[in-house]
């Protein structure tokens, strides 16, 4: 009789334990439950900053167009040059000046013009200028053979080569001729276009290296004078070719050379390329995009994000 208290109070101090056990468990389970909640709504917070971010970087590479499109009409009652000295070509930045400041500053901006006819047309170059554009590639007369057979403008090559039988409609179309990969492509994408008008190329924007390749395939009487003459010009400070400036091709050279460079060359463009660079608390937009001013507004011609 005298143990049944003790078995009593055996069966109330298991009742607890359990109970404790119990509780301490169902502690565990409700913290694991609210670590994975604020998990999960720590990742979905990020999500809505990361797409916040996004659409505020896409809006403020897209006003850095509109800011580069506003310089070029700006710039279009004077253009019967353009040149390097002008604004639209010294806007390397805007970091300074254009912010994105709301609610705080937290963003950061670059726009870049370039003069789309400081490039080659690939579509419109002769055979004679491609020679020149390729020489520095491995097996450059073969890429210039394969390139006038993808555009249909040589009428037979290797039968396993790629032919589209017309003109390039983007750059990145050159990745299909044979002959030139991704490697030779990134060497010349900085110097070549398709959507310049014509095949003439801006004297007063062109890359020297590049012009000074060109005024060596021009197979002229005299390169070397032709070569002082322009480029005494173009070192100068503000120097460039124009209405009111040094007339282009300098009135030195024989008759001959003047042609062949008049053939080649111009003072002014109307085709540009604006591009703005956009971050907004590490979430980076770049817009690429080529305009055509010589219409009553500015016209779209290519247009790429990334």
């Amino acid at each position: 009789m005298q143990d049944q208290p003790i078995v009593t109070l055996m069966k109330k101090e298991g009742k607890k334990a359990f109970f404790l056990v119990f509780a301490l468990w169902l502690m565990l389970i409700l913290s694991l439950f609210c670590l994975g909640l604020g998990f999960r709504t720590y990742i979905s917070t990020r999500k809505t900053k990361l797409i916040l971010n996004n659409t505020r970087s896409f809006y403020l590479s897209f006003s850095g167009i509109k800011i580069g499109r506003g310089l070029l009409i700006k710039d279009k009652d004077d253009s019967l040059s353009d040149h390097l000295g002008e604004d639209w070509a010294r806007s390397p930045s805007f970091e300074s000046e254009y912010r994105f400041t709301s609610p705080f500053s937290e963003g950061s901006l670059k726009v870049m013009i370039s003069d789309e006819s400081a490039r080659i047309n690939i579509n419109k170059a002769d055979p004679t200028i491609l020679k020149t554009l390729f020489s520095g590639l491995e097996n450059s007369q073969e890429a210039v053979e394969s390139f006038l057979y993808y555009c249909g403008k040589a009428e037979s090559f290797e039968t396993d080569a790629s032919r589209k039988g017309e003109e390039l409609y983007v750059l990145e179309e050159l990745l299909l001729v044979q002959g030139i990969d991704l490697e030779a492509y990134d060497s010349l994408k900085d110097f070549i276009t398709v959507d310049t008008s014509d095949a003439k190329i801006n004297i007063n924007t062109v890359d020297r290296r590049l012009l000074n390749s060109l005024i060596d395939s021009l197979g002229l009487l005299d390169p070397q004078a032709a070569k002082a003459e322009i480029f005494d010009v173009l070192d100068r400070e503000e120097g460039y070719f124009g209405p009111g400036r040094d007339m282009f091709p300098p009135a030195a050279l024989q008759e001959d050379d003047k042609k062949k460079l008049s053939n080649l060359f111009k003072t002014n463009t109307d085709i540009f390329r604006i591009i703005s660079e956009a971050e907004v608390r590490g979430c980076k937009k770049k817009i690429t995009c080529v305009v055509d001013r010589n219409r009553d507004r500015l016209e779209t011609l290519y247009w790429y994000e990334e």
